[in-house]
């Protein structure tokens, strides 16, 4: 639950993100947790509102017991039900959390420029 406190402070920061929107991500992981292995948990919510979809991906220094697994990434995704990418963004995110190999290199990136590259299937030397 820190982690989704930290992740969705920086979203209402940034993105205007309610602490409604955020207090229902903790009331839906209370409910059921989100890891979903590969070191990978996807806390999120999809809601009405006046906000834009968004997602905040936090990499921990050290996994952590998350649920039944042991969890290093956390993408806290807030999806707004009154637009329609939701359901194609999160099928994406979930082919790619599953990619074991992926997750590893995500993992181990340097900055949001080498993971935002790796994401996008890039390479540094490719830009």
């Amino acid at each position: 639950f820190q982690a989704i406190e930290k992740l969705g402070a920086m979203l209402e920061q940034k993105k205007g993100i309610g602490s409604q929107v955020i207090r229902a991500i903790e009331k839906r992981e209370r409910i059921s947790s989100t890891e979903v292995g590969n070191l990978v948990a996807v806390p999120h919510v999809l809601m009405q509102g006046e906000f834009a979809s968004c997602i905040a991906i936090g990499i921990l220094d050290n996994p952590v017991q998350w649920g039944s697994e042991m969890v290093q990434m956390v993408f806290l995704a807030c999806f707004n039900q009154s637009g329609d990418q939701y359901a194609r963004i999160f099928r994406t995110l979930y082919k790619v959390v599953h990619a074991e190999e992926l997750v590893r290199r995500l993992i181990q990136a340097d900055d949001f420029y080498a993971f935002q590259n790796i994401m996008c299937g890039r390479r540094r030397d490719d830009d």
